[in-house]
């Protein structure tokens, strides 16, 4: 399983490889990745660089043998990967977790049940489907999403302090890890 996580600081595929994260710990990463261009950057940004879609050697292996449609998702924005904190645009950042300069992970506090729901409301959302698809409670399943809504907002809020507090010079990535 991939995920992305924002890294703060110098040296940010050492820093998040063999981390412990809520599904696991990671034992590979690149920057950008999957996640290629999920950074906003400000208009007159000048430091924001994108790396592109780095593979370990088994997915380029896979993708040469069955070729660009082995099913591999992909995330890819229109962003960047990696930049100082000055050029980012912290108000259009989604992150999924942040490792800080101290090395603790941060993530917006979902449990298993509240992941695993959001995903699947997610994937039916995006095929059309609907919750009706889910067989589950109308009742439970607003009541879910309304907290996990607010827990999204609360990280979100969390993350924007955070990245603010951050002195302009500071390096911001976006790192593809694998659990």
């Amino acid at each position: 399983m991939h995920c992305a996580i924002l890294v703060v600081g110098e040296n940010p595929v050492e820093r998040a490889t063999n981390i412990n994260t809520p599904m696991g710990t990671t034992d590979w990463a690149c920057i950008g990745g999957r996640y290629t261009g999920q950074m906003p950057a400000l208009p007159d940004a000048t430091t924001a660089v994108v790396y592109g879609d780095s593979l370990p050697d088994f997915e380029a292996w896979v993708i040469k043998m069955m070729g660009d449609d082995a099913g591999r998702p992909t995330h890819r924005g229109d962003g960047y990967d990696q930049m100082r904190r000055v050029d980012l645009d912290i108000h259009a950042l989604n992150a999924m977790f942040i490792l800080d300069q101290s090395g603790e992970l941060h993530g917006p506090g979902y449990t298993p049940d509240e992941e695993g729901l959001g995903m699947a409301v997610a994937m039916y959302r995006r095929t059309g489907l609907g919750s009706e698809s889910l067989n589950i409670d109308e009742a439970q399943l607003r009541e879910t999403l309304t907290r996990m809504d607010a827990k999204g907002q609360a990280w979100d809020q969390w993350v924007a302090d955070y990245l603010t507090s951050l002195p302009g010079d500071v390096l911001i990535t976006m790192v593809d890890v694998h659990v």
